[in-house]
């Protein structure tokens, strides 16, 4: 978490709000601070490619402040163009062994690049090496998805994933679960692989 003015110091917009905060490289959250209202002033910090409603797939240019619908169950949340939101399937505890699929959502609009990391999720043993990577790339000029082989190894990792593909765009890749179809599904073992957007 960090405020704005850390990714945004040129936007004098971005300096003036005191209560929307980064979370991650991707997502912009905007706490709610009356309980009275259903929608909510945003301001969006301009950056390449602007940013994506996670509740809609609805975009918006960047460097200004738009309304957005704030029922009480949902907080704002924007997404910056050109990332990579990894979302996977809800486990209570980290000694829930690792299940598929993966989705990945992709938010065109500009290259972007992430490393899907793992471990046991119990123990310090990642200390000693028993960790896995895998890094993913987004080419927004040639609209492929890359998936870089993967590095490293730990007991009980899954030696296959599935992942399903998913470009956000208006009404799909949305919310905490959107219902929809992925627009792609991969069987990834390790070795690096390229999807076309189609």
């Amino acid at each position: 978490m960090r405020p704005l003015v850390l990714d945004f110091a040129d936007d004098e917009r971005a300096l003036d709000q005191n209560y929307q905060f980064l979370f991650g490289p991707a997502l912009l959250v905007s706490p709610v601070l009356d309980p009275a209202v259903t929608h909510w002033p945003v301001y969006l910090p301009r950056t390449v490619g602007g940013w994506f409603d996670f509740w809609t797939g609805e975009k918006f240019d960047g460097g200004r402040t738009v309304e957005v619908q704030a029922p009480l169950e949902r907080i704002p949340l924007h997404v910056r163009a050109g990332s990579i939101l990894p979302l996977g399937p809800v486990a209570q505890h980290t000694a829930v062994k690792s299940t598929d699929p993966i989705e990945l959502r992709i938010y065109p609009g500009s290259d972007a690049d992430y490393t899907l990391y793992e471990d046991n999720g119990l123990d310090y043993a990642y200390e000693k090496g028993e960790r896995a990577t895998i890094p993913l790339h987004w080419d927004e000029a040639r609209q492929i998805l890359t998936m870089g082989a993967r590095v490293g190894a730990f007991p009980g990792m899954l030696e296959n994933r599935t992942f399903h593909v998913t470009w956000v765009r208006p009404g799909h890749g949305v919310g905490d679960s959107d219902g929809g179809s992925p627009d792609r599904r991969i069987l990834y073992s390790g070795a690096s692989l390229s999807v076309a957007r189609e």
